[in-house]
């Protein structure tokens, strides 16, 4: 089975393309990336797009423009008018080593066929991990390991979903650490009986929420999902869920866009590995949504794809409801409910 691409393949397209050059245009990167990831709608698209500048950003592989100007802000998701390679030579730079013949530690016998000097390099640096002892090293959280072998602490973040990863090459377990989510900013009530939980997707409308519930303890707790990053940091509320008087139902309420309506069904995913249950569409939320939609102005844009999995997790009625608007390039979000509604009549959101 093919690996999916990944930030790195990215940044060595780019470097190959620009040869000696430095600096590449958006309309060269965007063709670049189109060409590595064919798949994507369009939203999707731009939204794995500008994740991946930002990682390589980041990882320090790339230099962004600083003028907002610089920037395309028409859809979700900025993009820059140009980029800046750093290290364009590494693309096409002489193997460290012999590959074949160098004396790699048993774990890394796969490494006689890597032909990449990125990748060898990475690899190089494992090597003398496990020579230096390695191997019988506590063990720690992953950023704390990353820093410690490549200098950055979110490389090995990015690596993970390489094709250094997976059955037979590397692991964390080789490398000795381990994944940390980050801490769930929620607000609870203890209330005289179980009630559910609600994760909400950005932040004004939790502070919202939370005061509402403060009175109303309509929820045991009103979760901040942080956006994107609840996609892997939902294995957070395995350590708050113990606290609450919880009946065991979670549901999700966010944005009404595509890369928002993935991000429970991403969510769910993570918390079946840690047997949670998935997350259930907060329908009385979104609904009142999409009736506030109608009496605010809201822009148009590219016709928006309405995902076949997301509209299984909003249900037949309300993925209706959503269709005309995504149909018109309309993106709802959350902030259509916030404390006004919910002094005005709080009907729609107690389950």
């Amino acid at each position: 089975m093919k690996s999916a691409p990944t930030a790195d393949d990215f940044f060595l397209r780019l470097c190959v393309a620009a040869a000696r050059r430095k600096r590449v245009e958006a309309q060269q990167y965007r063709r670049i990336f189109s060409e590595l990831c064919p798949a994507f709608s369009p939203p999707e698209a731009r939204a794995k797009l500008a994740g991946w500048l930002t990682q390589l950003a980041e990882n320090g592989d790339i230099l962004l423009p600083k003028g907002q100007r610089l920037y395309d802000r028409s859809n979700s998701g900025d993009l820059p008018a140009w980029i800046e390679l750093v290290r364009p030579e590494t693309a096409t730079a002489s193997l460290p080593v012999d590959p074949e013949s160098f004396a790699w530690a048993q774990e890394l016998r796969f490494a006689c066929t890597v032909r990449d000097a990125r990748q060898l390099n990475v690899l190089l640096r494992v090597q003398d991990f496990l020579a230096n002892g390695g191997r019988e090293r506590p063990l720690v959280p992953a950023k704390e390991r990353s820093i410690e072998l490549f200098g950055h602490e979110k490389r090995l973040e990015m690596l993970r979903t390489g094709i250094l990863f997976g059955e037979g090459r590397l692991s964390l377990e080789l490398l000795r650490c381990f994944l940390v989510p980050p801490p769930l900013l929620f607000e609870a009530v203890s209330p005289s009986e179980n009630r559910p939980a609600i994760v909400i997707e950005n932040y004004s409308t939790y502070h919202s929420f939370a005061r509402w519930n403060r009175e109303a303890r309509s929820f045991c707790a009103i979760v901040y999902g942080h956006g994107d990053a609840f996609k892997t940091s939902a294995t957070g509320l395995a350590e708050v869920v113990r606290e609450w008087l919880w009946d065991g139902r979670l549901f999700y309420f966010g944005d009404l866009d595509p890369e928002g309506l993935l991000i429970p069904l991403a969510a769910s995913a993570t918390l079946s590995t840690i047997d949670l249950p998935t997350l259930r569409p907060h329908c009385g939320s979104y609904r009142r949504m999409i009736e506030r939609a109608a009496t605010a102005f809201l822009p148009t844009g590219e016709v928006l794809r309405l995902p076949m999995e997301c509209r299984q997790w909003l249900g037949d009625e309300l993925a209706g409801q959503v269709g005309p608007w995504f149909a018109s390039g309309v993106r709802l979000a959350q902030e259509l409910v916030g404390w006004e509604e919910l002094r005005r009549d709080d009907s729609f959101v107690r389950v």
